[in-house]
């Protein structure tokens, strides 16, 4: 079983962004400060919506996402610096 710090690691090594719903990330980068190349919180209630909103979020908006931590809710994004 992997742990949030191993599929972090993964990520980082793929020089992936990291999309997830796990809110523990925040607490990895934040409070642990381990490298990423960037991670998108989802904050969806609403899963009809949630995988054409994801997308094109990303599309939009990938060179501001990469090596950043942000949140995705229904009606805002948050990119954190």
């Amino acid at each position: 079983m992997r742990t949030n710090e191993d599929v972090l690691n993964v990520a980082v090594s793929n020089d992936a962004l990291l999309l997830t719903e796990d809110k523990d990330f925040g607490e990895l980068v934040f409070r642990l400060r381990l490298e990423h190349k960037g991670i998108l919180l989802i904050r969806f209630e609403e899963k009809e919506k949630k995988i054409e909103s994801i997308a094109q979020v990303i599309l939009k908006n990938i060179n501001e996402l990469k090596n950043r931590f942000s949140v995705l809710s229904e009606n805002k994004l948050r990119i954190k610096e």
